[in-house]
This record gives C-alpha cells, structure tokens and sequence, in this order.
C-alpha cells in the first residue's frame, strides 16, 4: 500500500485501547504528533488554533 507507512498499527492502536480500558481512563485521544497537539489545541484553545 502506497502512502500508509506513517499509519499505526492496528496491533498498535489495540495495545494502545487496551491500556486505556484496563486504567479505567474516561477520555483517550490515539493519534500520532504532530496531529496531537493540533488536536489539543483546537479542542482546548480554539482561538490559538485558526490563525
């Protein structure tokens, strides 16, 4: 497949939900950087994020 080597693994991204449930955590956001901190800002600073 051309164009998904920067994808996570769905091995990954299971891993990743499983640790999430097992620690009982009420909100995970999986994704890779630098979408996380895109992400944190324009949920948490909308202002910040639209420039």
């Amino acid at each position: 497949m051309a164009g998904t080597d920067n994808r996570m693994t769905t091995d990954r991204c299971a891993h990743l939900i499983a640790v999430a449930v097992a620690n009982k955590m009420y909100e995970v956001w999986i994704t890779q950087n630098p979408w996380l901190i895109l992400l944190y800002l324009y949920q948490y600073c909308p202002d910040m994020a639209r420039w």
